[in-house]
């Protein structure tokens, strides 16, 4: 672990997390809000037979802002990552409704269950995730928990 991932993270930027807005942007796109149920999310889930799913960028290790650059670069690792190991995802954004924050490209990750998305963030220096189990309720993750 690295000293950034033993540190806490502080009150506020939990929050801001909890408050972000997760959009998909599927064939009808949808917004995912921690803890609350998303009858989209549980469509897709069904409808491509998976149970779980995680939402994950690479943008901004531990919240600290990369150029454009290096972020889209390592966007672009998550996705040759994702479809080495033949995962389906979907492209979305996380934009938190009302801080200064810029939004950060993401994916929804079908069929990645927890311990493996929590290691996926552990790589990609992620203070957190967003997780869903075949309840279709979001759950903010904290990589290091897991």
């Amino acid at each position: 672990m690295t000293n950034q991932e033993n540190s806490a993270i502080s009150k506020e930027l939990w929050q801001a997390y909890l408050e972000t807005d997760f959009q998909v942007f599927s064939e009808n796109p949808f917004t995912l809000k921690v803890g609350q149920y998303s009858d989209e999310l549980n469509s897709i889930m069904k409808k491509s037979k998976y149970s779980n799913a995680a939402f994950i960028t690479a943008y901004n290790p531990y919240s600290k802002q990369l150029s454009n650059t290096e972020n889209i670069a390592r966007q672009e690792q998550l996705k040759i990552e994702i479809a080495k190991r033949g995962l389906t995802s979907i492209e979305g954004i996380g934009q938190h409704p009302s801080n200064k924050w810029p939004g950060e490209p993401s994916l929804l990750i079908l069929g990645l269950n927890k311990a493996a998305a929590a290691t996926l963030a552990r790589q990609l220096e992620q203070n957190a995730f967003v997780w869903s189990d075949e309840t279709s309720i979001s759950q903010l993750i904290q990589p290091s928990t897991i």
